[in-house]
């Protein structure tokens, strides 16, 4: 669902877009703040899509950290701070289950 609609958790709108303007980013970067984060993960063939761990790795704490960073050096907007908190609480929940 994350990938071909917006999102709206308590009234803040999360959006794939900023996913995508961070990997963007993160990808000509010779040191990455997501190494994890693919092409595969923010393109996925209709086969992987089906695939857990790329959605683990996209709601994993090094790319809310990666995109935080990116926050703060402003490249992406200042509305991807809903995504990024989203991020951060779904990561939470999959730690705990």
């Amino acid at each position: 669902m994350f990938f071909k609609h917006n999102l709206i958790v308590n009234d803040d709108v999360i959006e794939k877009k900023h996913v995508d303007t961070f990997y963007n980013y993160d990808s000509k970067c010779n040191v990455r703040m997501a190494p994890k984060l693919t092409y595969s993960h923010i393109h996925p063939s209709p086969f992987e899509r089906m695939k857990v761990r790329l959605a683990a790795h996209i709601f994993g704490h090094s790319v809310a950290a990666g995109m935080s960073a990116a926050l703060n050096q402003g490249i992406p907007p200042k509305t991807s701070k809903c995504t990024i908190n989203f991020i951060n609480f779904m990561d939470i929940i999959i730690i705990i289950i």
